[in-house]
């Protein structure tokens, strides 16, 4: 994940952080972006500061990037896990389950937009 709105850095950061990942990694990398200006400020990038950070991501070697925005984290139903419980009841049917990360997907969505762009 590259948080430049928490480091208060800029799209060169980006590329180089990514150019750094590529280099020195035996596996592909998929760099994560921050959608929001930092944990301070949660107000969403630009769409045009969005595809300058994930130009530099594929400018610094990666073939695919990534989105995170907060917002998405918070309605994940993470207290479901406490007391080492599954999130599925084993005696559920799984046709009846319903799937509960809908929102998470929205990111899949602004992410083949984005790429189309590319």
């Amino acid at each position: 994940m590259i948080y430049k709105g928490n480091y208060k850095k800029n799209s060169q950061w980006i590329l180089d952080t990514t150019k750094w990942y590529v280099t020195n990694s035996y596996c592909s990398v998929k760099p994560i972006l921050q959608t929001y200006r930092s944990d301070n400020n949660l107000n969403v990038l630009s769409d045009h500061e969005l595809s300058q950070d994930s130009h530099s991501c594929f400018n610094g070697g990666a073939k695919e990037v990534s989105y995170f925005q907060l917002k998405y984290l918070k309605t994940f139903p993470i207290d479901k896990y406490k007391d080492n419980n599954d999130i599925i009841d084993q005696n559920q049917d799984s046709n009846n389950i319903s799937n509960e990360s809908d929102d998470i997907l929205d990111l899949d969505n602004i992410s083949k937009s984005i790429e189309q762009i590319f």
